[in-house]
């Protein structure tokens, strides 16, 4: 089969039987996006049962957009989400508090976090004496901490 004006990469994974169909799951649009972005042309899966292959199956993504011609769009809406993504960590990597920092992505409670840890080395972005001030110094700030609105009221 030609697979010109695709990758030539191919994926290659076992399914144990009771899990066959797995491959023409709803997440078919996020395994076809992911073959697009890795260039893959096709999945080859081996199907298992008790330790013996009994079946093998080749899927391209021509394949794909022949049995669900709406994959496309799915795909094209996928990268368009992981682009927006892509370009909101690189907005927050170029903020003053991040730059020259490790950078961490977290996905915690239903949300992806970026984490830049802060080291012991790190005291001289400090200014312990002006946070002291800002907050109320050490006792808290000066309503004495106890809820409430930090001196904003809604009008």
């Amino acid at each position: 089969e030609d697979l010109e004006g695709e990758g030539m990469a191919v994926e290659i994974e076992s399914a144990n039987t009771r899990d066959e169909g797995d491959l023409w799951s709803r997440a078919v649009a996020s395994r076809y996006t992911t073959m697009k972005l890795g260039d893959s042309a096709m999945i080859v899966q081996g199907i298992v049962d008790h330790g013996d292959l009994i079946d093998v199956r080749e899927v391209t993504r021509a394949d794909l957009r022949l049995d669900r011609p709406s994959i496309e769009d799915e795909a094209a809406s996928l990268l368009g989400k992981l682009a927006a993504v892509m370009r909101r960590i690189h907005e927050v990597a170029a903020s003053p508090g991040c730059k020259e920092r490790p950078l961490y992505l977290q996905y915690n409670d239903a949300e992806l976090r970026i984490i830049a840890p802060r080291f012991d080395d790190d005291e001289e972005d400090l200014d312990l004496g002006d946070a002291a001030e800002d907050d109320g110094g050490a006792d808290g700030p000066v309503d004495g901490g106890a809820g409430g609105d930090n001196g904003l009221q809604a009008k």
